[in-house]
């Protein structure tokens, strides 16, 4: 994978769309702006850890199919060959799910119904970057997966976090917690809510 652009002060959105073979453009001109501000967003993330800037969080909210889950894709395949962090050793062992990098919430809610996974918590804590794939999907009756990622997030604070949902922010804090939505906002942290058809739709 070829190195980020960097040059510029501001982000280059056509440079950073090749750089993560992501297209932008779009018949409705609102669908356009909407997916250049998540390459844009997208391409401050990956600046700030490249050039080691305070850590912040990324939130890709919105509809089914905008592209959330293959931009942030690319950006741990480019983090999984940058480098940049000494991982350490972990706890859990675990290789089905890689809580160095990456996590599919929806699957790591079913290790964590049945009372599994608690060591890959707390490598998910201690990463300095993660990816947390598909936030919501889950089926959560009793409300543990929901404590169980307040938890996390609460504890990821000041560390490289990427998050992807189906949910809007204003559902997640509706139909999940609060607390949740809550922490996505804060500390410099940014959040991108699309609403647009699903991609094989617009294409």
């Amino acid at each position: 994978m070829l190195e980020p652009p960097t040059k510029d002060s501001q982000p280059n959105t056509k440079a950073w769309a090749d750089f993560l073979a992501f297209n932008t453009g779009a018949a409705d001109p609102e669908v356009e702006r909407q997916l250049c501000l998540m390459v844009d967003s997208v391409a401050r993330f990956v600046r700030g850890m490249k050039e080691k800037r305070r850590p912040h969080w990324l939130s890709l909210l919105g509809t089914s199919g905008a592209g959330k889950t293959y931009l942030a894709k690319r950006v741990y395949k480019w983090h999984s060959n940058s480098g940049l962090f000494d991982m350490g050793n972990f706890a859990s062992g675990e290789e089905v799910i890689d809580a160095r990098h990456w996590i599919n919430w929806s699957e790591f809610a079913g290790l964590l119904q049945s009372n599994r996974g608690y060591g890959l918590m707390q490598d998910l804590i201690a990463t300095p970057f993660c990816v947390i794939d598909e936030v919501g999907a889950d089926r959560d009756p009793n409300g543990h997966v929901r404590d169980c990622l307040s938890r996390v997030l609460s504890a990821r604070t000041g560390k490289w976090t990427l998050i992807t949902s189906n949910r809007s922010l204003r559902s997640i804090s509706e139909t999940i917690d609060q607390r949740i939505s809550s922490r996505m906002i804060r500390d410099g942290s940014v959040v991108v809510d699309v609403t647009m058809p699903d991609y094989f739709v617009r294409k």
